[in-house]
């Protein structure tokens, strides 16, 4: 086989992962998770679901792929909170925390990332390690966002930015396992309080 056409296999397999992904997401929605069969996925996405056994272990395995599919959108959105005039530094990163967390008033309704949140328990040790790296991947773009407020002049110099990040991470999925858990949306409220929090995690770098 050559080149080309191994390329084009692979082409021809990643269409057809994303289109698994795109009607599980469309079903997932409709009917929720256990409600929904690989079969019936398979039937819309246009696959067997031999198919989709090869992409992925298990209906759980696939939940969660789905959310990994979803981050690159979530990391454009938050490259576009910037610091605004007039910040303080709780400010900027309550901003930023909240622009994180609101993914899932995109992603799907509160029952869904509760099964998200129990699949990644359960899920296939590779699917697992995904889910991981994606918090990874957050706290990097928190220490990033930290270190900006350093050469802004709103936190000192000598912040200990990697634990900081550490900090906000875990203050930031508390938050939104609350809200998941007990279906609360955004309000004035909730946004006060993590504010508060993160204000007082800044506290000694400010």
């Amino acid at each position: 086989m050559g080149m080309e056409e191994a390329g084009l296999r692979e082409r021809q397999k990643q269409l057809r992962r994303l289109a698994v992904l795109d009607a599980a997401r469309q079903l997932f929605a409709e009917r929720g998770v256990d409600m929904t069969t690989i079969e019936e996925i398979a039937g819309r996405a246009v696959v067997s679901p031999a198919t989709i056994y090869n992409y992925f272990v298990s209906k759980n395995d696939l939940l969660v792929a789905l959310f990994e599919h979803e981050w690159s959108d979530v990391e454009v959105r938050l490259a576009k909170i910037t610091v605004r005039a007039g910040d303080d530094a709780a400010t900027a990163m309550t901003r930023f925390v909240e622009g994180y967390n609101r993914i899932d008033e995109s992603f799907g309704p509160p029952q869904l990332w509760r099964q998200l949140i129990a699949a990644s328990f359960t899920a296939s040790a590779e699917v697992r390690t995904s889910y991981q790296q994606i918090s990874d991947r957050f706290e990097t773009i928190l220490a990033e966002r930290l270190r900006h407020l350093v050469t802004a002049g709103l936190l000192r110099p000598d912040t200990d930015i990697e634990a900081l990040a550490r900090s906000l991470s875990a203050i930031a999925d508390a938050d939104f396992h609350h809200r998941v858990r007990v279906r609360e949306r955004w309000t004035r409220t909730a946004s006060d309080l993590l504010r508060r929090q993160i204000r007082q995690i800044l506290q000694t770098s400010t």
